[in-house]
């Protein structure tokens, strides 16, 4: 085989190769992850309304600031199951495979205690591995924005906000705070990944495995803080 052939295949190749990569790229517009990443609400909203096609298996509300997922109830206190919902149809979101979407508000334990704080929690349930899915999504978002392996072994972003600071002012940290319930007159903000077990995947109908990819802010929640962050709540 000649070098200009060769050459001609090549071309060829890479051709298909593009014009699959565009059909891929324009699955989704403005990058959906990316808008997801930095667990400020609204972004996402954003995003969603700018996908109806996309989103068009999960039931949606309506806001100024964009479109958002709605659920059955945020109730924290709840086993969980009304504040989830699978998708119909699995969603194709910048190249991974989202089965459905959770959406949690707990503020009783803030009218108990203003230490202990109000817990909120958003994300997605995605097809693989927390490995996988770490992997895959940090090559969509902004690197301001990745997943840094912990020495747990796990998955996060992690932010601190003070009571003090002006609104939509994090600080990012370490995960020294992870898993711990925020200081009072502080606000975690973190981004985090975290396989579901065997059992809850299966209550939801998948045979493989399920991580969540999900945001979370606990902590002196109030209410300008919450409408800034959260205005599907706030409303």
């Amino acid at each position: 085989m000649s070098n200009r052939i060769k050459i001609a295949i090549l071309l060829t190749s890479f051709s298909m190769l593009t014009a699959q990569a565009q059909v891929t790229s324009a699955h989704t517009k403005g990058n959906v992850m990316a808008q997801f990443s930095t667990c400020h609400a609204p972004d996402l909203f954003k995003a969603i309304a700018a996908n109806p096609k996309v989103f068009s298996s999960a039931p949606l509300g309506t806001l100024d600031a964009g479109k958002y997922i709605k659920v059955k109830s945020r109730d924290g206190m709840a086993d969980g199951v009304d504040a989830r919902i699978v998708f119909k149809n699995p969603i194709t979101i910048d190249g991974m495979k989202v089965l459905g979407f959770y959406d949690s508000y707990d503020s009783t334990l803030a009218k108990i205690s203003a230490e202990l704080g109000s817990f909120l929690f958003w994300g997605f349930y995605v097809a693989g591995t927390p490995l996988e899915v770490s992997k895959q999504f940090n090559q969509t978002v902004p690197d301001a924005n990745h997943l840094q392996t912990q020495v747990d072994g796990s998955f996060s972003k992690n932010e601190i906000r003070y009571i003090t600071s002006p609104i939509g002012v994090w600080e990012k940290v370490g995960n020294e705070s992870a898993g711990k319930i925020a200081k009072a007159g502080t606000v975690e903000r973190a981004l985090l990944l975290e396989q579901i077990s065997n059992e809850d995947s299966k209550k939801m109908g998948f045979d493989t495995p399920v991580t969540t990819i999900f945001c979370t802010i606990q902590g002196s929640v109030d209410e300008e803080l919450l409408k800034f962050e959260r205005p599907d709540i706030s409303k």
